[in-house]
């Protein structure tokens, strides 16, 4: 395997040398600075919670998931068996399943077959994400109540508002993220057909300027929108 696809070991761990510099970097930086070193660490268990509530739902409906992604810029991957995912769907586990630390914290992603499961399927699939961030928020807020203090208190509170806020942000219908095909799947069972594939197209460019201009150029409505809807005394 060549550097840029990294090296794998025999415990079926591969190691990225531009992902695992870049994640070094960050830990180093997390760990001088302590308030950003937390938000980083909440952020990816956030982010892992949302996955694996994708990669719950998608096993549940005896979907293949190929690969579930904690950020991006691949570090370090862990895959137990050698075989392809869907060499044998009978006994696919989690460890056909293609595990991934990034160096990168802007999110992450699961990928699995579930285009031939029903839409109610999908809706669940496409859902499960935000469901668990949900439930997240809520756990953390009755911890929140309990006398905390220094980092643990910091540590619940970021936790909460990571959680709502990853939950609200996927929540919105349009690619690439989860609303989308929450919204395609619900069209799919309340009219009993799928959009046609001219719809799909337009919907994903249209999506894809969307999140550019609301993450990347105006990110003030995003925040405007977090703020009106997260609970009083949270921030």
């Amino acid at each position: 395997m060549n550097d840029l696809q990294g090296h794998r070991d025999t415990r079926g761990f591969t190691f990225h040398s531009l992902g695992l510099v870049l994640l070094v970097l960050l830990i180093v930086y997390g760990c001088f600075v302590p308030d950003h070193g937390i938000f980083i660490l909440c952020l990816a268990i956030n982010v892992l919670i949302h996955e694996l509530g994708h990669y719950s739902a998608g096993r549940a409906f005896n979907c293949v998931v190929n690969n579930l992604s904690v950020f991006f810029v691949p570090a370090i991957t862990y895959k137990a068996n050698e075989r392809s995912a869907i060499d044998d769907l009978r006994h696919n586990t989690w460890r056909d399943t293609e595990w991934t630390i990034g160096a990168l914290p802007l999110g992450g992603y699961t990928t699995l077959a579930s285009g031939n499961k029903p839409a109610w399927q999908r809706l669940i699939i496409s859902a499960a994400g935000i469901i668990a961030n949900v439930l997240t928020f809520g756990a953390c807020y009755v911890l929140s109540n309990l006398s905390l203090h220094g980092l643990l208190d910091l540590f619940i509170n970021t936790m909460m508002y990571l959680s709502i806020v990853l939950a609200v942000l996927n929540i919105l219908p349009f690619y690439p993220l989860d609303g989308a095909d929450v919204c395609t799947a619900a069209y799919e069972i309340a009219t009993g057909r799928q959009p046609s594939k001219t719809f799909m197209t337009a919907y994903k460019v249209i999506g894809v300027a969307l999140f550019i201009y609301l993450f990347y150029i105006n990110p003030e409505i995003l925040a405007t929108i977090i703020d009106k809807i997260l609970p009083s005394g949270i921030s």
